[in-house]
């Protein structure tokens, strides 16, 4: 039972963490695409960035769901 404990307390920790990651990105990103649209992108860590902000390419969540369009450097996803 203490182990349940602990690690649920970890867990609310983790999200809570999170969602302050989260909440922090989307701010970044509003100074560079617009107010309240941060929050709409997905940083796909697999690329190296050098023009967007974060470090990592960005794209739409709904706009570019296949990921063709960094925001950014305008790189897809998937680089052959």
């Amino acid at each position: 039972m203490a182990v349940n404990n602990y690690f649920n307390k970890r867990l609310a920790a983790i999200a809570v963490a999170k969602e302050i990651l989260d909440q922090e990105t989307a701010r970044i990103l509003d100074q560079f695409i617009g107010d309240h649209e941060g929050q709409w992108h997905v940083i796909d860590t697999m690329w190296g960035c050098e023009d967007s902000p974060m470090g990592w390419c960005v794209y739409h969540r709904f706009d570019d769901p296949a990921h063709d369009n960094c925001i950014f450097c305008h790189e897809p996803q998937e680089r052959k």
